[in-house]
């Protein structure tokens, strides 16, 4: 019995102070940024992760690290939420390593401000006293060898020896307006508008490609085949793209974020200079660097399969984990089980793979 009353006080006591938190928590004043609204909940943001809701979280997670970074979220955010005084402390650990790299032994100031616009290559410039960092966040990632892109030059037919928008329009989009029983749209304008998020001309293609599952997937039938066709008989102007990589990767720094830790990285722009293309594997390019390195140069189509957007979404091209075993052996090295450790031991030693 006397177990009982102390199990019915200790409940009583927790239930008082849950109420107290959740009514402070529920006083927490949103923020408005860049139009947006933030509030308690946006650093949920950072601890989910779906496909369909991705450019949204985006978003949301951009403005957070805008909005701690420039010091404009209310300090009871982080005295009422574990979440936000995590979120924030590793930020500002992800800061101390930046200054470390650029010598940086006393920060006076720190503002952050968004990198708007397709022409940026990177999220945010952070002004650290008088110095501008160029960085670029990944969400889900440790090392940027995880992420499914580091870069993702849109209009691809600028660095081939023929546009595949003309290609596809020709040999493909026929085949897929005929399936959806929908009018193919005039060349001049698809030629002029494809290469954007919302193509207006394709609005009823993309309206029944999210709505019918059998139309959707012939589309991703078609588009499958029509690019793995062109690539077999297009060529790479590496020098163009070799220059855009070079640029795109200029002094920036990457802001890795995965299960509530923060990762700094930084790639030489250097590795990014394609010596040759020595593969076409299904939708991608296979290209090696001066350095060694591999790239996979992917082409697709970024909002619904050949239907709009094209654009290449180029990544590293990590060999198995038996060439990389191979590597360690013949450096002397005794590698780990895991892939991503290996990764990790080669890159701390400038080892190219």
């Amino acid at each position: 019995m006397e177990n009982s009353n102390k199990e019915m006080m200790a409940g009583a006591i927790i239930n008082k102070y849950m109420k107290k938190f959740l009514m402070d928590y529920n006083k927490l004043e949103p923020i408005v940024y860049n139009g947006n609204t933030l509030n308690y909940k946006s650093c949920h943001a950072f601890t989910i992760s779906t496909k369909d809701k991705n450019d949204s979280f985006n978003k949301e997670r951009e403005n957070v690290i805008v909005c701690i970074l420039n010091n404009k979220i209310p300090m009871d955010y982080y005295k009422y939420s574990f979440i936000w005084g995590k979120l924030r402390q590793q930020l500002l650990l992800w800061v101390i390593k930046s200054c470390k790299e650029h010598n940086i032994y006393k920060i006076n100031s720190i503002e952050c401000i968004a990198a708007a616009g397709r022409s940026n290559h990177n999220d945010f410039n952070l002004k650290i006293n008088d110095h501008i960092i160029k960085v670029e966040f990944k969400f889900n990632a440790v090392c940027v060898n995880e992420t499914p892109q580091f870069c993702s030059p849109m209009n691809p037919s600028q660095f081939l020896d023929r546009s595949f928008s003309e290609y596809f329009y020709d040999n493909h989009l026929p085949s897929i307006s005929n399936y959806g029983n929908i009018e193919l749209p005039n060349k001049e304008e698809y030629l002029r508008t494809i290469n954007s998020n919302i193509v207006p001309c394709m609005s009823k293609y993309k309206a029944k490609y999210d709505t019918d599952a059998v139309f959707n997937k012939y589309c991703k039938r078609i588009d499958k085949s029509a690019i793995k066709q062109f690539i077999s008989m297009a060529n790479i102007d590496i020098v163009k793209l070799s220059n855009y990589l070079v640029k795109s990767q200029d002094k920036k720094e990457y802001m890795l974020y995965k299960d509530g830790e923060c990762y700094y990285e930084k790639l030489d722009e250097g590795l990014f200079k394609i010596k040759e293309i020595i593969g076409r594997q299904n939708t991608n390019f296979i290209a090696i660097t001066e350095s060694g390195m591999k790239l996979e140069i992917k082409l697709r189509f970024k909002n619904g399969c050949g239907l709009q957007f094209p654009a290449f979404q180029i990544k590293r091209k990590i060999p198995y984990i038996k060439e990389l075993k191979l590597i360690c052996k013949h450096n002397n090295i005794t590698s780990p089980k895991l892939k991503k450790d290996i990764c990790k031991i080669l890159d701390k030693l400038k080892i190219v793979y």
